[in-house]
């Protein structure tokens, strides 16, 4: 294929969107910067403002406030046919009238690419999304995966300098997905084009991006690599989101947290004050005894899930609160081995390494 066009830079500058009839913004103050030839998975749970970001991007929609640059410039008055964006929907919205190669091409019959030069890119970027031989079909001898791959094939061979994606494999089946985020990822790092991909498939964003975004509630809860997500969560949403189901209230005091059950040592410092602690799953560890860095209980349930086991542990408040009544301590879950042996209602201690957990603000009032 010829060489790759210069790729561009995304930056959403406090972009804002709300439905007439609506209660809330379904984007709200927006501000997100996607750096040259990246990929940003733009993710959340159905209804959280994914998709309207991306109608914003594209121009199919207009913001209420805020802007839409590419390369520090304002698309604000670009319409949707002039902005350097290609757009890959759900469903793959080909022209069933049409043969494999005339779908493809079909952006690049708009633009008055001479024949010639047309049947070329075609070719090639019917090879390259793996559908080399594929031309002279119609829609309806295509499956699923194949529909969408002329759905990318068509977007991408217009040499976009943005490309959008809303969810395109959300159809197919476990594994054409597994397939299609593998194609997604190798084209653009090939490419080099920037990539803003919507999904509510945490396991996908995390194989497919650079970096993430996510929306809850039509906000940005936080951006960044997805190891941040994991090991240094910005808010409580976001570490829930990433399956943290261990959020213990408590006060944070330097490098101390306080709780219910006990002091706990954490790997960072500051702000000082009320917050949740942060416990995944898989970083605690099941251990005999008592001693620094663990806390007791007894095992409430365990839950077979072939790779590992969750085990559900109940740990008792160490001293009676200030209004005299006993508090009701916490509940942790725990990742065991398959094969752990942890019988219900036996004691266990579970291990809490220091460097491993991190403290989040409260949730807000209301929530």
């Amino acid at each position: 294929m010829s060489a790759a066009p210069e790729a561009t830079g995304l930056t959403l500058v406090g972009l804002s969107k709300c439905f007439a009839g609506a209660v809330t913004a379904a984007v709200a103050d927006l501000s997100l910067t996607l750096p040259t030839g990246t990929l940003t998975a733009l993710l959340g749970p159905s209804g959280c403002g994914k998709s309207t970001t991306l109608n914003l991007v594209a121009g199919l929609l207009d913001p209420d406030a805020g802007d839409v640059r590419f390369d520090g410039r304002s698309a604000l008055d670009v319409p949707p046919e002039r902005r350097p964006v290609a757009m890959v929907a759900q469903k793959a919205l080909l022209f069933p009238h049409l043969t494999v190669a005339d779908n493809v091409g079909f952006g690049l019959r708009m633009r008055r690419v001479p024949r010639t030069e047309r049947s070329r890119r075609v070719s090639e970027m019917l090879a390259l999304v793996g559908l080399e031989g594929f031309g002279g079909r119609r829609v309806h001898q295509l499956s699923g995966g194949q529909e969408q791959r002329v759905a990318l094939a068509r977007a991408l061979v217009t040499e976009p300098r943005v490309l959008l994606l809303d969810e395109p494999f959300s159809a197919l089946d476990t594994e054409l997905r597994a397939q299609m985020r593998l194609l997604v990822r190798d084209l653009q790092r090939r490419l080099a084009v920037t990539t803003l991909f919507v999904t509510h498939d945490l396991a996908e964003a995390v194989e497919l991006a650079d970096t993430v975004a996510l929306m809850l509630g039509g906000r940005l809860e936080q951006h960044g690599p997805t190891r941040a997500f994991y090991e240094r969560p910005a808010t409580a949403g976001a570490a829930r989101f990433f399956g943290a189901t261990n959020l213990v209230p408590g006060t944070l005091c330097g490098t101390e947290f306080d709780t219910a059950v006990g002091t706990v040592t954490v790997g960072q410092d500051g702000p000082d004050g009320p917050g949740l602690l942060v416990l995944r799953p898989e970083v605690l560890r099941l251990t005999e005894g008592a001693g620094r860095h663990i806390v007791t209980g007894a095992v409430l349930r365990a839950d077979y899930r072939g790779t590992h086991t969750v085990v559900t542990v109940s740990v008792p408040a160490l001293a009676r609160s200030a209004r005299g009544d006993v508090d009701a301590g916490i509940v942790l879950q725990v990742t065991a081995p398959a094969g752990a042996s942890v019988p219900v209602g036996s004691p266990v201690g579970v291990f809490i390494p220091p460097r491993a957990v991190s403290v989040v603000p409260p949730d807000p009032p209301g929530l």
